[in-house]
């Protein structure tokens, strides 16, 4: 309870400061900064945007670490693999967006290559995966930065669940090695794993550093629009700041809690 204090009062300030009950410049309550916010151009461009991307990248990263775990069960006893997750697990977000941009920009690697193997005519012929419209540096780097927590998790449910013990039962009663696996220790595994899963998607629904680094000015990820917002000049316009932040806990927050009402229900 004390570690959620700090949250609430966080939460409770920019409430408030997003009506005009505190600031600096506050004229009173009022729910104008929340139209002109909502209203605001590329606002829910924005809020739409951020919400695919984090599920687009909940989804490659859940089907590539299943893929993984359970079609070559051999790399869990691997300590490369575990090193190599590690590693990938340690390097910060800010730095997979640089490599992103040095192997995929047009004048990346990749480019650079494909021109040297007379594959296009120059550089900049290169598929346009940066600052892109569709977001797709931002979903590679984030996938990639999303990925070894997954597998980690997977690999250790795989133990948990014995899943070995599942798919030698299932043979037992007649399945085949492949039925096994897709039909009875998927269906398992996905359904332990889902609150990593929302666990991920909210991560990729917040992150900051990858979307400023990769992402085009309009239409922004929806965090780079609050801290957007939140650096203006104008002190008039800080309580705008504070009200998308609020739509963002608010979103978070629905997310979680009706996560945790089904859980309930379905476990009772």
């Amino acid at each position: 309870m004390l570690v959620a204090l700090p949250m609430l009062w966080a939460v409770g300030y920019a409430a408030i400061y997003s009506v005009g009950g505190i600031g600096y410049f506050s004229q009173g309550w009022t729910f104008e900064h929340w139209k002109s916010a909502i209203a605001g151009y590329g606002v829910m461009q924005s809020l739409a945007l951020s919400l695919g991307i984090a599920a687009i990248v909940t989804t490659i990263v859940t089907c590539v670490s299943l893929g993984v775990v359970i079609c070559f069960p051999e790399w869990r006893q691997r300590a490369s693999f575990y090193c190599l997750a590690g590693m990938m697990l340690a390097t910060p977000v800010s730095v997979t967006a640089f490599m992103v941009v040095i192997f995929l920009g047009s004048g990346g690697l990749f480019a650079r290559l494909l021109f040297y193997m007379r594959l296009i005519e120059s550089p900049s012929d290169f598929p346009e995966l940066i600052y892109d419209r569709y977001s797709i540096g931002i979903v590679i780097a984030q996938s990639i930065s999303f990925l070894p927590l997954m597998l980690f998790y997977l690999s250790q449910l795989w133990q948990t669940i014995h899943a070995d013990r599942l798919l030698f039962l299932s043979q037992t009663l007649g399945c085949s090695l492949r039925q096994a696996k897709w039909r009875v220790v998927l269906p398992t595994m996905l359904l332990r794993s889902r609150s990593v899963i929302l666990l991920v998607f909210l991560f990729s629904l917040g992150s900051y550093e990858v979307p400023l680094l990769l992402g085009r000015q309009s239409p922004q990820m929806f965090s780079v629009l609050v801290q957007r917002y939140a650096n203006r000049f104008d002190l008039l316009l800080k309580p705008q700041a504070f009200v998308l932040a609020t739509v963002y806990f608010a979103i978070s927050m629905g997310l979680l809690i009706t996560y945790l009402r089904w859980r309930h229900r379905h476990e009772v």
